[in-house]
């Protein structure tokens, strides 16, 4: 599984260099990738909301594709010796520095035009 798992995130990858990261294509790939994999555990996550909105495709493939990126950033995290703890007292400190992350970007942007 974690074999699957590594191919189609770097089949994304490649995916991703050709057209962007939230291409159709690329966002429909991680989707798939999540329910050939992840989605087949014993333990599975249910989403519930309108039925006009989870009976689109599209939104159900950007519903998993969120699901296989939380929990590969959960795995991340741990590999790097990540705690609750520090998630719960570095929420502050997390947020600025997204924060700043995304005024940098956007400072990109802008000068681009």
């Amino acid at each position: 599984m974690l074999n699957s798992l590594q191919r189609g995130v770097e089949r994304a990858k490649n995916q991703a260099m050709h057209f962007s990261n939230t291409h159709e294509n690329v966002i429909a790939n991680l989707a798939s990738v999540y329910s050939d994999t992840l989605s087949t555990f014993k333990f599975r996550i249910h989403v519930s909301g309108e039925n006009t909105h989870l009976s689109n495709h599209h939104v159900v493939n950007k519903i998993r594709a969120i699901l296989l990126a939380g929990v590969r950033s959960a795995v991340l995290w741990r590999q790097l010796e990540g705690t609750r703890w520090q998630l719960v007292f570095g929420k502050r400190s997390m947020l600025q520095d997204a924060m700043m992350l995304l005024n940098e970007l956007e400072n990109k942007f802008a000068n681009i035009d």
